[in-house]
C-alpha cells in the first residue's frame, strides 16, 4: 500500500515522538489495527461456527457454555444460529484462547502448532505476529498509545502475517478434514 503525502516532513520518523504522533501516516498505519484484529477475530469465529455446526461435540460444547435467554430466542430464527449464538460467547481476544475454542472442538485440529512453525525463515512466528497485533490493538483502544514507530513497513507486514495466517489455518483445517484446499480466492 502506498500513500504519498506531499513533502518530506512526513517521511523521517522517530526524531521528535510529540511530531509523530500528529504524522498523518503513523496515525493512519496505527488506525489500521483494530480492523485488522476485527477481521482475524471474525474469521476464527466464522470458522469456529461453520466446524461446529457439524461436530460431533455440539452437545457437550453447548453444555459448557452459558448462553443468554435472548440468544436462545434468537437462534430459533433462522438467521441466528445457535452455533453463532455459542460462538458469540467466546473470547476472541487472545490468540491462545482461540486455538483452545478449536481444540475443543477437534483435539487433532493444532492450530496453534500450525502458527508456531517458522515462517520464512523469521525469528518471528506467525503466532507471535498476530499476538502482538492483537496487543497493539489492546494497548491503542485501552491506553491510547499510539506507536510512532509503527511504519508503512511494519503495517504491510502486519497485513500479509494476517493473511498468511488465515491461509496456513484454512490449509491445517482443510487438510485434517479432507477437504481440497483451494487458495484461489
Amino acid at each position: 500500500m502506498i500513500r504519498d503525502f506531499k513533502g518530506d516532513q512526513w517521511k523521517e520518523v522517530g526524531k521528535v515522538n510529540e511530531f509523530d504522533e500528529m504524522n498523518p501516516i503513523l496515525l493512519a498505519n496505527n488506525l489500521l489495527v483494530p480492523y485488522l484484529v476485527a477481521c482475524a477475530e471474525e474469521y476464527f469465529r466464522a470458522t469456529y461456527i461453520a466446524l461446529l455446526k457439524y461436530s460431533d461435540k455440539k452437545p457437550q460444547i453447548l453444555n459448557s457454555v452459558r448462553v443468554s435467554g435472548d440468544f436462545l430466542i434468537q437462534s430459533f430464527d433462522s438467521s441466528h444460529p445457535l452455533e453463532t449464538a455459542i460462538a458469540s460467547t467466546l473470547s476472541c481476544q487472545n490468540l491462545s484462547s482461540i486455538c483452545n475454542h478449536f481444540k475443543t472442538l477437534d483435539a487433532k485440529l493444532d492450530i496453534a502448532g500450525a502458527l508456531h512453525k517458522p515462517f520464512r525463515k523469521r525469528r518471528v512466528t506467525l503466532f507471535e505476529s498476530i499476538q502482538n497485533l492483537i496487543e497493539h490493538r489492546h494497548s491503542l483502544i485501552h491506553r491510547n498509545d499510539i506507536r510512532t514507530s509503527y511504519t508503512e513497513e511494519n503495517m504491510n507486514r502486519d497485513v500479509a502475517d494476517l493473511e498468511a495466517a488465515i491461509k496456513r489455518v484454512y490449509k491445517v483445517i482443510a487438510d485434517r478434514y479432507d477437504w481440497i484446499y483451494d487458495d484461489s480466492y
